[in-house]
């Protein structure tokens, strides 16, 4: 009761009768809302509210076919203090205090090679609050300790505690970077921190379609 879920546009899946809904835009909300879609969100925010005096129920849905990962801001799962930095378009929905915008890596090696970009997702949630994030795949979490290092495809990444460092370290020999199909560096995590990362990113996804289409004579980009 008194409780509400926040998400993105077309999210929306079901809810009980009694609940309502809300729209709020934070075009207006000045560095947040400016923050909120330099990290890849939409400025409106779709509220589904239950202003009833018992238990309700609603669902929402990733705008893609993907895996729903519930995130816990309770000090164990994400430790007191810490944000995540996300993938753009990982965000799907929230629960209590939740706040999306953007941090930026000021280092040129992981802005033109990690993989994530210059300017980064960023959520930060107070106690005992829920971050729904949508991946794709297999879906795998590692909790790693001070200074121990994770190497990792950049388009695998889904999220990260703000804790760790991003780096990068060549893919391995000239051979390698040129037909391997991984590029020239893959990306580096170091803890401490807790990192979530899926097999089958939505880029992924579209292009193993895209080209299974185009082999049947089909164009997805004329559609």
């Amino acid at each position: 009761p008194g409780g509400r879920i926040v998400t993105g546009k077309k999210s929306f899946m079901f809810m009980h009768p009694d609940m309502e809904t809300e729209v709020t835009c934070t075009i207006f909300d000045g560095w947040k809302g400016c923050a909120r879609l330099c990290g890849g969100e939409s400025c409106v925010k779709v509220n589904l509210i239950n202003n009833t005096h018992y238990e309700t129920y609603a669902g929402v849905t990733p705008s893609f076919p993907s895996k729903i990962i519930p995130i816990h801001f309770d000090g164990i799962e994400i430790k007191r203090g810490n944000g995540l930095v996300a993938k753009l378009g990982a965000y799907m929905g929230e629960i209590g205090d939740v706040d999306v915008g953007c941090s930026y890596d000021r280092n040129c090696r992981t802005c033109c090679c990690g993989g994530l970009g210059a300017c980064r997702q960023r959520i930060d949630g107070a106690p005992n609050s829920v971050v729904f994030l949508a991946a794709g795949g297999t879906l795998v979490m590692k909790d790693l300790a001070p200074g121990e290092r994770f190497t990792v495809d950049a388009t695998s990444i889904v999220a990260f505690e703000d804790s760790m460092s991003l780096g990068i370290t060549p893919t391995g020999s000239c051979s390698m970077c040129c037909v391997g199909g991984e590029g020239c560096c893959y990306s580096t995590l170091t803890g401490p921190g807790k990192v979530w990362v899926q097999s089958m990113s939505f880029g992924k996804f579209h292009g193993a379609v895209a080209q299974k289409m185009a082999e049947r004579g089909y164009n997805m980009d004329a559609e």
